[in-house]
């Protein structure tokens, strides 16, 4: 039987943050949805602690590990899962629920919505004191969405961590590709370059915690080479219609010295044993006062690219605009009517 919507939470080693990251999940979902735990194999105890929850009705599905890094595990999650809309869950951030909520109702509303891609806040913490010491938010719509992908049509990426995503479109975009550790930058590619319909929701709705186990820091050097690696496959897609710059692309391809198998069969990325004991719902007591910080000065809002003269979309406005878009080449091309 189908829910309205699942929740995927994969991880692996985290028991310091399971704690509060599920429980904050957990106290926050709504009757319908439901709570999907892929857990990578892990040895810390993690384990037991979900069997308990499961135990307790507190998660809905417990998928035991291993796995092939944090890429396969969602997959599993995602395959296991039953709701029509989907929100991937990290393990070590901290999540605005309510936020996360207005954009799966925004979906139940606007069937031709497919993925919805939101800020997020970047955040370091003093590992001695348990405190978060500095924070920026990472904004979208970029100022070059109307040029870059509108009119363009070309392949774009960000953080993955806000998410959420309709289940019927993963026939078209894909599961997300164990192969990199930076998998959700290749899936917003995917994305970006498919025929699916992508909204922006204004507020961030994510705290990312850099912390000694995340995979941005245990993996920065090849995750900045998975993002070169990325960008070059997807020159070609980006390219212009004209013949010279597709030849121009194709060359670089071709050429471009970074372009190589990435070693191993899959992205892996399996986080390191803690070090460091944290106060961690200190700093998701935090995590959620800084988040409520970044309410937008001009509103929450949703915009699409389906038409630029149409930016602003709010609940019930979709199928308006979706007539509208369909008169128009470009409406044609990104609605697919």
């Amino acid at each position: 039987m189908s829910t309205n919507a699942s929740y995927c939470y994969t991880t692996f080693n985290k028991i310091q943050w399971i704690r509060s990251s599920l429980g904050d999940l957990a106290s926050h979902r709504r009757h319908g949805e439901d709570i999907v735990v892929a857990d990578g194999g892990s040895t810390d105890g993690s384990f037991s602690v979900f069997e308990t929850w499961r135990d307790k009705k507190k998660i809905d599905i417990l998928i035991p590990g291993p796995d092939c890094g944090e890429a396969h595990g969602w997959n599993r999650a995602l395959m296991a899962s039953t709701g029509d809309i989907i929100k991937p869950i990290t393990d070590d951030d901290v999540y605005d629920y309510q936020s996360v909520q207005k954009c799966i109702d925004f979906m139940k509303e606007n069937e031709a919505i497919d993925v919805i891609v939101t800020p997020f806040v970047n955040a370091r913490i003093d590992d001695e004191t348990s405190r978060i010491v500095s924070h920026n938010a990472i904004c979208l719509p970029p100022p070059n969405y109307r040029e870059t992908f509108v009119r363009e049509r070309r392949a774009m990426s960000t953080c993955g961590l806000g998410l959420v995503i309709r289940r019927s479109a993963l026939a078209i975009i894909g599961l997300f590709d164990p192969r990199y550790v930076r998998m959700d930058y290749e899936f917003l590619r995917r994305c970006t370059t498919s025929k699916v319909t992508i909204a922006w929701y204004s507020k961030p709705v994510v705290l990312r915690i850099h912390n000694e186990q995340s995979l941005s820091v245990t993996q920065n050097q090849r995750m900045e080479f998975e993002r070169e690696l990325i960008n070059s496959e997807y020159r070609f897609v980006n390219a212009r219609q004209g013949i010279h710059d597709r030849l121009r692309s194709i060359k670089q391809i071709v050429f471009d010295r970074r372009v190589k198998v990435v070693a191993g069969s899959t992205g892996g990325g399996t986080p390191p044993p803690a070090t460091t004991q944290l106060d961690v719902p200190l700093l998701f007591e935090q995590g959620h006062d800084i988040l409520r910080t970044y309410t937008p000065s001009e509103g929450e809002f949703f915009v699409s690219g389906a038409d630029a003269r149409l930016p602003l979309i709010f609940p019930g406005n979709l199928p308006l605009l979706q007539h509208v878009a369909a008169r128009s080449r470009l409406g044609r091309a990104v609605w697919g009517v």
